[in-house]
């Protein structure tokens, strides 16, 4: 994109300034989110194409497939390159491109990148066992939407209907800081147990 800052400047503001986290206000989180897997899936995608003629599929790995893509991109063999791309930066911005336009045609039908957040785009969507079944229940029964925040593979893990059921975060010297989330969102502080724990395992 530094090629093109004229076209791109707005992409690379936000990515510039995307938080250092998974927050709800971070659009540069989505974009650079959402690339790297249009990136992973269309390196990946004629080995996926083989392997499902087999019955087969990369799912089962793709969680480790980020190792091997660096690899192909520090490298860049001719041979992992698309045939209708004529070199890595250009196949790269069309994976971009790719998954920017699939963003805007589920969050955003004015093309906007505000509407972008990662909040909107990760937003919590957790329903009753009953109204799937019964869509008819799910505004007595299902949780409000609220805008998401955290990832996979991070501290917050959380996706639209899903997320870690406890979290237990303490740093050592800030004991008395320490936290405990559990189901039904209580948050309570643990300076006894967490120095507790701490003593215990010096």
């Amino acid at each position: 994109m530094s090629e093109y800052p004229v076209e791109y400047a707005e992409d690379i503001k936000l990515i510039a300034n995307w938080g250092h986290c998974a927050c709800a206000d971070s659009v540069g989180y989505t974009l650079v989110r959402h690339f790297r897997t249009a990136l992973i899936d269309q390196t990946f995608a004629p080995i996926e194409t083989e392997l499902k003629e087999r019955e087969s599929g990369l799912s089962v790995i793709k969680r480790y497939l980020e190792t091997p893509m660096w690899q192909i991109i520090e490298q860049q063999p001719a041979s992992w390159l698309p045939k209708a791309q004529p070199h890595w930066q250009a196949f790269a911005l069309s994976a971009y491109n790719d998954a920017k336009q699939a963003l805007f045609a589920k969050y955003s039908k004015h093309q906007k990148l505000s509407d972008l957040r990662w909040g909107k785009v990760n937003q919590l969507l957790i329903q009753h066992p009953f109204s799937k079944q019964i869509p008819q229940l799910s505004r007595w029964l299902d949780m409000p939407s609220v805008d998401g925040f955290g990832d996979s593979f991070m501290p917050a893990v959380q996706g639209k209907s899903f997320g870690a059921s406890q979290r237990f975060i303490v740093q050592p010297g800030a004991e008395k800081d320490a936290i405990m989330t559990i189901p039904g969102g209580n948050r309570v502080t643990l300076c006894r147990l967490t120095t507790e724990v701490v003593i215990s395992n010096m």
